[in-house]
C-alpha cells in the first residue's frame, strides 16, 4: 500500500474545490461529485436530517414557491379536480418563466369515471436548492394537502 501525502488539492475551473489541509482537515466548495463516499466526508443526501411538514396552510395553487433550504427537498401535494382537469407540478431555475411539468395528474379514468366526480391526485418530486416550483390545475382543483421533506 502506499501513501500519497499532499499540502492541498485546489480545483483551477473556479466551480468547485476540495482542499485537504497539512493536518488531514477536508474542506469542500462548489459543486463535487463524488464516485463514492470517502471516509470523513459528509454529503448531503434527501431524507438526512429532513422532517416531513404539513405546509398545506401556506401554499396555494397558482403560487411560485423557491427551495431557499440549500439542499434538495421533496413535495408531495394531494388534490381533488374533475374528471376533465389535470394537476401540473412545474419547476423553473427562475421564478417569471421557463417553468416544465415534472410531475402531472388528471382528474381520472375515461372509462370508469363521471365527468361529475372528483378525483384524488397525488404528484410528487425533488426539488433541488433555488429553484423555484408551483402547482397548475388546466382547469379547476382544489387542494386538499401539500407536505414538504425539508
Amino acid at each position: 500500500m502506499s501513501t500519497l501525502k499532499v499540502g492541498a488539492i485546489q480545483s483551477t475551473t473556479g466551480n468547485a474545490a476540495i482542499t485537504v489541509a497539512a493536518n488531514g482537515n477536508t474542506t469542500i466548495g462548489g459543486t463535487c461529485t463524488f464516485s463514492n463516499n470517502p471516509s470523513g466526508i459528509s454529503v448531503a443526501s434527501i431524507g438526512v436530517g429532513q422532517t416531513w411538514t404539513d405546509v398545506t396552510s401556506s401554499r396555494a395553487i397558482n403560487t411560485v414557491y423557491q427551495n431557499t433550504t440549500g439542499v434538495p427537498i421533496m413535495v408531495n401535494i394531494f388534490f381533488v379536480c374533475p374528471f376533465t382537469s389535470r394537476g401540473q407540478l412545474q419547476v423553473s431555475a427562475s421564478s417569471g418563466s421557463g417553468y416544465i411539468t415534472i410531475a402531472d395528474s388528471d382528474g381520472g379514468d375515461y372509462y370508469s369515471a363521471s365527468q361529475y366526480t372528483e378525483h384524488y391526485n397525488t404528484v410528487s418530486a425533488i426539488i433541488p436548492n433555488n429553484i423555484y416550483y408551483k402547482i397548475i390545475p388546466t382547469s379547476s382543483m382544489t387542494l386538499k394537502g401539500w407536505a414538504e421533506l425539508r
